[in-house]
């Protein structure tokens, strides 16, 4: 449960810094169709590094919300 919740917060954060990186100038990193493939990468990297470290608190709250969905599921 715990290593589906970091990668639940991963992919979300993943989605929020490509957005980020998103809002830099124009062709900061070289300019178009590879520079956003890059960045989708980059972006990935970034928010698996961040989920690993300690996140940002979704995981933790994800793996509380799934633990008490089993054992609510398991006391039927």
């Amino acid at each position: 449960v715990a290593r589906v919740a970091r990668e639940f917060e991963a992919v979300f954060l993943g989605t929020v810094v490509e957005e980020m990186l998103k809002t830099g100038q124009p062709a900061t990193f070289g300019g178009g169709h590879a520079e956003e493939m890059w960045r989708s990468f980059l972006a990935r990297a970034f928010a698996d590094q961040i989920s690993e470290t300690g996140g940002v608190g979704i995981a933790a709250g994800v793996e509380a919300s799934l633990r008490a969905a089993q054992d609510a599921y398991g006391r039927r």
